[in-house]
């Protein structure tokens, strides 16, 4: 996970006129409506959210973290198209103890800063074996939005401003602050947001470990040719090939740094580790 600048909200998808805010408008009407509870219960009377689901918004969101999972940094341009994922989840929100409390954050749907691109297995509940696990358990972030205080949960809207959310927000927090990338390309918690992170997600999974590992031996191929030709060039000055060959490994290295480039946090980490 890394952070990332946010980009540019479309024009036309939100400010006064646009589909997006009167969908918003449509659904505070509805669930501040008294007979809300009753009106979701029934399929055919449930409130539609349906602004975010915007061709636009995708390919934005798409371009901005360069085609890989905001979460999980795996990409997914290749075999699917991206979960457009709710931060704070719209419909309802899920409980560790009890039913889900409903509605969700449904004056947040169409909210720019709360869309993400994400993966299937970020974005749904699914069953996965985690590096910590030797069976199937369950991980994704489907309706789960943990708080550090669960009687400061947002109800309506503006509550959120009081909220002190456990899940990591590309936009709004330094992902290098609460996570850390151990050696076998497990990722490991330096604050409780990074465990809420990873439990609620599942940043663990043992396929995407399995990936990220695969990329940190190739990092670590390229900083061992570093250290090789450094030593090269310190006993042979003159010699005009190793100078150019360095440059090419930096090239290597700066490429699977680069910002989109599938778990680029963690080659930065370990680029750090090696220069330090």
């Amino acid at each position: 996970m890394r952070r990332i600048h946010p980009p540019p909200c479309p024009p036309g998808f939100d400010g006064p006129g646009s589909a997006a805010a009167a969908e918003r408008q449509a659904a505070i009407a509805h669930f501040r409506a008294p007979d809300w509870s009753q009106r979701e219960a029934e399929p055919g009377t449930r409130f539609a959210f349906k602004a975010y689901r915007n061709d636009l918004v995708r390919r934005t969101l798409g371009e901005a973290f360069g085609y890989v999972c905001a979460y999980c940094e795996s990409p997914y341009d290749a075999t699917q198209s991206p979960a457009i994922e709710h931060y704070r989840p719209k419909g309802m929100v899920a409980c560790e103890d009890g039913p889900p409390l409903k509605p969700g954050y449904y004056w947040l749907a169409t909210t720019w800063d709360n869309l993400l691109p994400s993966c299937t297995d970020c974005n749904s509940a699914r069953g996965h074996v985690h590096v910590d696990e030797t069976t199937k358990k369950q991980s994704g972030k489907a309706n789960w939005f943990p708080v550090q205080d669960e009687s400061q949960r947002a109800r309506r809207p503006g509550d959120e401003r009081h909220e002190a959310p456990l899940l990591l927000h590309p936009y709004h927090d330094e992902p290098a602050d609460h996570l850390v990338y151990h050696e076998e390309a497990v990722m490991g918690a330096i604050s409780d947001r990074g465990h809420a992170t990873i439990r609620t997600i599942g940043l663990n999974r043992r396929g995407l470990v399995d990936r990220r590992r695969d990329k940190r031996t190739l990092v670590d191929l390229h900083l061992t040719n570093v250290a090789q030709l450094d030593d090269a060039i310190a006993s042979d000055p003159a010699n005009t090939v190793y100078p150019r060959l360095l440059q090419a490994e930096f090239a290597q290295l700066a490429l699977l740094a680069k910002p989109g480039q599938p778990y680029a946090a963690m080659v930065r980490q370990r680029i750090r580790e090696a220069v330090a």
